[in-house]
């Protein structure tokens, strides 16, 4: 597991309110974008709440895995 610097989006609405417009926007077109990158891998992650978003440095990130649907994932085969 890698360190991800920043809040989790409950943490952040909870401390500071919801993000501003001009400011949600972009954060939300980015984490679409991940999560279109994610679906292309062959992943659901089947849990996407304020609690599994991250707004870091980086922008937003998407953690916990742990009931993600792998079943599409093209693995590389033994031959």
């Amino acid at each position: 597991m890698v360190y991800i610097p920043g809040l989790t989006l409950s943490r952040l609405i909870e401390e500071s309110g919801p993000l501003a417009t001009e400011q949600l926007i972009p954060f939300a077109n980015q984490l679409l974008e991940i999560i279109a990158n994610i679906h292309a891998q062959g992943v659901v992650h089947r849990d996407i709440e304020r609690a599994n978003i991250m707004k870091s440095p980086m922008g937003p990130r998407l953690i916990d895995f742990g009931i993600a649907d792998l079943s599409e994932v093209t693995r590389p085969t033994s031959d």
